[in-house]
């Protein structure tokens, strides 16, 4: 029979030590692959941008039999990641952006 479409919604944030020293970008682009990595997955798409004046990056991952779609934004010394994760079929963009747009960062 159909499958359910098992999408899974996410929004989680870590914070670092308000003194570290590290290039947005690249503190952004190292959750990345850690993100990537952590599902044994592969980044098929990165798009550094920028979301309400903060540095972020909307990225996909290819794993096993599921696709993330998502975005991670650096809000000060704050990591914020939302995610949305589907089984079988790619997370269609729309749905995805719809999400992404709803976070407000205070």
């Amino acid at each position: 029979g159909p499958k359910p479409s098992g999408e899974v919604f996410s929004v989680a944030y870590a914070d670092y030590p308000e003194d570290m020293a590290t290039d947005p970008k690249e503190l952004l682009d190292s959750a990345v692959d850690g993100a990537a990595s952590s599902i044994g997955g592969s980044v098929t798409s990165r798009e550094p941008s920028t979301y309400q004046n903060n540095e972020s990056i909307d990225y996909v991952i290819d794993g096993s039999g599921s696709q993330v779609r998502a975005r991670a934004v650096l809000a000060g010394s704050r990591l914020y990641v939302l995610q949305v994760v589907r089984q079988e079929d790619p997370v269609e963009a729309s749905r995805f952006e719809t999400f992404a747009d709803s976070l407000q960062i205070l």
